[in-house]
């Protein structure tokens, strides 16, 4: 899978475990709705790190634990 669509899945997942909204999300991390809203439907190919920093910690999470999960493992992205 692209690493958008593993980006999106992810930010998904997360939202709805931690019970935010992409509006809530933006408003905790200064982060422009439109700019989640996008990486949420996999149309942001490339994100910055730091907007992925941004991210995480909005929600209550490191770069890297967000990136723990098995749909970034090398076998299921495709480069």
């Amino acid at each position: 899978m692209e690493l958008s669509v593993a980006i999106a899945k992810r930010l998904k997942a997360l939202l709805k475990k931690n019970h935010m909204t992409q509006y809530k999300l933006g408003a905790v991390t200064g982060i422009p709705h439109s700019t989640i809203s996008r990486m949420a439907l996999a149309r942001t190919p490339n994100p910055k790190m730091t907007t992925m920093m941004q991210i995480a910690w909005g929600l209550g999470l490191t770069a890297g634990e967000f990136f723990t999960d098995p749909l970034f493992d090398e076998g299921n992205l495709n480069f």
